[in-house]
């Protein structure tokens, strides 16, 4: 019953006959709670947000540049941190099956929530760690209140689109509302 949605995704990641009108691409980071990070799994510090930003326009902007994060190395916290996972069949579950899949290890301490502020939420209180969308950090006051973490030397997304039945016909408002969220999100 539902005309419109707004979803993670690619349309190869829909069933058939479905549509996914691109909005923005969504960046996903590790985030982690107090003293879970140590020093010894920091595989390059981050760079300084003036050096990446020299004008200063970014400085303060929360979560754009992924080179201002230390880069952490996943492997070795495969014995040594509980991580904070959504349930199975959340996209963001998906898509974190998938980074520890490509990494060979699937940890053994694992606490699981039905939403990704509240995962944010206990990975900053120092619950764990858990792999959490720029959009949620956002939500919850953006990257000031959290400790933020690269995972990987190339920054991580999903795109985020607009996503309807092929045979949907989408009227004026519809339309101006999809083209609304790209025309707000396009530069994030």
């Amino acid at each position: 019953k539902i005309g419109l949605a707004v979803l993670p995704g690619r349309e190869e990641d829909l069933p058939p006959g479905f549509v996914a009108d691109y909005i923005y691409s969504e960046k996903i980071f590790l985030v982690a709670g107090p003293g879970l990070i140590p020093p010894e799994m920091i595989l390059e510090e981050g760079k300084d947000r003036q050096e990446v930003d020299p004008v200063g326009e970014n400085a303060n902007s929360g979560t754009n540049s992924w080179d201002t994060l230390p880069l952490v190395d996943l492997k070795k916290m495969r014995r040594t941190t509980p991580f904070i996972m959504q349930k199975e069949g959340q996209f963001i579950r998906k898509k974190t099956d998938a980074i520890f899949r490509r990494l060979g290890f699937f940890p053994r301490e694992v606490i699981e929530v039905s939403s990704t502020l509240t995962a944010a939420q206990l990975a900053e209180v120092g619950m764990g760690i858990t792999f959490v969308t720029s959009r949620s950090i956002d939500a919850l006051g953006g990257e000031g209140n959290f400790q933020c973490y690269r995972y990987q030397e190339k920054q991580d997304s999903w795109p985020v689109s607009a996503v309807y039945k092929r045979d949907t016909y989408l009227d004026n408002a519809e339309r101006a509302f999809i083209d609304a969220m790209k025309e707000v999100f396009r530069d994030q």
